[in-house]
């Protein structure tokens, strides 16, 4: 299947909209930083959107 993955955060006091997508590829990139919540959309629409916590799926792979 095929998927559209958003993401999404507020990104505050930027002087441009340039500087606020360096700023969130930062934070996106940064590995101390916890995981983001995203959500996920099927392209074939047979699939509503799933938001998916990426960090609570990293703690439950983690458990077994």
């Amino acid at each position: 299947m095929d998927y559209r993955v958003v993401w999404e955060m507020e990104i505050y006091n930027a002087a441009s909209p340039e500087e606020a997508a360096r700023r969130a590829r930062y934070w996106q990139t940064h590995r101390s930083q916890p995981e983001p919540v995203v959500d996920v959309y099927s392209l074939s629409g047979d699939v509503e959107c799933k938001r998916v916590d990426l960090e609570e799926l990293d703690q439950d792979s983690r458990s077994w």
